[in-house]
C-alpha cells in the first residue's frame, strides 16, 4: 500500500476480530493478528535453475527506495514517539530460509549435493538483498535487528553445511548490524 492508503487506515474492533478500516470509503479489510503463528505449507516449488534465474529473480532494493516505500514508517514514527527509551527491534530472515522461496523446500536439501555453487550464488545474492534491509532497518529507527535462519538445525543439516551455507551469511549480517552501530540478536 502507498503512504495515502496507509494514512486512511485506521484499526476498527467488530464482531470479535479486529479490521482496517478505510476512512475515505469505510471499506473493512481483516487484520489477522496472528501471521506470525500461521501454519504454511512449505513452498515445494522450484523457480530458479541457474545463475541468470537468480539475476532475474532476485531483486535488490536499495535501502533508501525501501524507506521511501514506506514500509517501515511504522518505526519511524515509534523511534519519534519513544526516542531512547524503548528498545526497537525487527529482524530478517537468514539466506538459507530465503533460499526455499526460489527453489522449494525439499529441493534445497537435495541441492546442497546436487547444486551447490547455485546455492551458494543464490544466498550470495539474497545475502545483498537482506543488507539492504537491514541498513533500512537500521536507518528507520530500529535500536537491535535480529537474524532468524530457520532450517538450519541440526536435525535438519549438518555442521558441514551449516559452516558452508548459513553461518558465514548470517556472520556477514551481523557485521553489517555492527556495523551501522546496531545490536544483533
Amino acid at each position: 500500500p502507498t503512504c495515502e492508503e496507509r494514512e486512511a487506515w485506521e484499526v476498527v474492533h467488530r464482531h470479535g476480530k479486529h479490521y482496517f478500516r478505510d476512512r475515505r470509503n469505510g471499506a473493512l479489510h481483516w487484520l489477522n493478528e496472528d501471521l506470525a503463528h500461521m501454519a504454511e505449507v512449505a513452498n515445494q516449488t522450484q523457480h530458479v535453475f541457474d545463475r541468470a534465474d537468480v539475476r532475474e529473480k532476485v531483486h535488490i532494493k536499495p535501502a533508501r527506495a525501501i524507506l521511501e516505500s514506506g514500509v517501515y514508517d511504522h518505526i519511524s514514527q515509534a523511534a519519534r514517539v519513544y526516542g531512547e527509551s524503548q528498545c526497537l527491534m525487527n529482524g530478517v530472515v537468514g539466506t538459507f530460509w530465503q533460499c526455499h522461496w526460489y527453489v522449494g523446500e525439499t529441493n534445497l536439501f537435495a541441492m546442497l549435493y546436487d547444486a551447490p555453487d547455485l546455492i551458494a550464488y543464490l544466498s550470495e545474492r539474497l545475502l545483498e538483498k537482506t543488507i539492504e534491509d537491514i541498513r533500512a532497518l537500521a536507518e528507520a529507527g530500529d535500536d537491535a535487528i535480529y537474524i532468524d535462519d530457520a532450517l538450519t538445525t541440526n536435525d535438519l543439516i549438518s555442521v558441514a553445511f551449516y559452516e558452508r551455507f548459513s553461518m558465514p551469511y548470517v556472520r556477514r549480517m551481523v557485521e553489517e548490524i555492527h556495523a551501522l552501530g546496531k545490536r544483533a540478536v
